[in-house]
């Protein structure tokens, strides 16, 4: 198994069992008040440089949001903030941010 799959396998194993205010992961998603982790790791791919090695799907004040961290090729961490259900970014956070926001061709 690559270290890919064991990655998504080990945070679908974490999250499924997970609630929040009486909300399972899978319901939340079924509800379409977050995109499913595929679709979520497709578009960091996508918009974003380095390596996901932490998500967490939480609730603020009705709104479901996905913390990222995201590990650089030189070590950095950079943490990103975006709306669970369409993936707009709330907030990039670190150094040297020019560096890790993939650019529109």
């Amino acid at each position: 198994m690559k270290l890919h799959q064991r990655a998504i396998l080990l945070l679908s194993v974490l999250l499924a069992p997970m609630t929040f205010a009486g909300d399972s992961v899978r319901e939340v998603v079924a509800r379409g008040d977050a995109v499913s982790y595929e679709v979520l790791e497709k578009a960091v791919r996508q918009q974003f440089y380095g390596r996901m090695i932490r998500v967490e799907l939480d609730e603020k004040n009705g709104r479901w949001y996905y913390e990222i961290r995201l590990l650089q090729d030189d070590g950095r961490i950079i943490e990103v903030e975006l709306e669970a259900n369409n993936l707009t970014i709330i907030e990039v956070e670190g150094h040297q941010l020019e560096t890790v926001i993939r650019r529109k061709q």
